[in-house]
């Protein structure tokens, strides 16, 4: 499975907060309604500043929805897919990434 960064497929969703040696934070945005494009993810932490109800479409087929709540965290493994904001409020999260495949996006 090649490589996506989420940086790189969506701008205007994944900002580059800070890159240190293998580790990067992102700040992730998805108003309501919005859909970002084909990403991956590597190991991370994400921290919902403000949550919302988001779908989760994993490049497999599987579609999961989940609730957060503000300042609720979750990890993620490695994963490929998108995620869609089916809720009424916009989302905005940190993720905390180890990178262990490096990207155009900086590192």
């Amino acid at each position: 499975m090649p490589y996506i960064d989420a940086i790189e497929s969506s701008p205007e969703h994944y900002k580059l907060v800070k890159w240190h040696g293998d580790n990067r934070l992102i700040e992730f945005t998805l108003k309501a309604g919005e859909r970002d494009s084909l990403h991956s993810h590597q190991e991370s932490i994400v921290y919902f500043l403000s949550g919302g109800k988001i779908s989760k479409h994993e490049r497999g087929g599987e579609i999961t929805e989940e609730t957060f709540e503000d300042g609720s965290t979750i990890t993620l493994g490695t994963w490929m897919g998108h995620f869609e904001n089916i809720g009424e409020t916009d989302i905005r999260a940190l993720i905390f990434e180890v990178m262990r495949i490096r990207s155009a996006a900086g590192g």
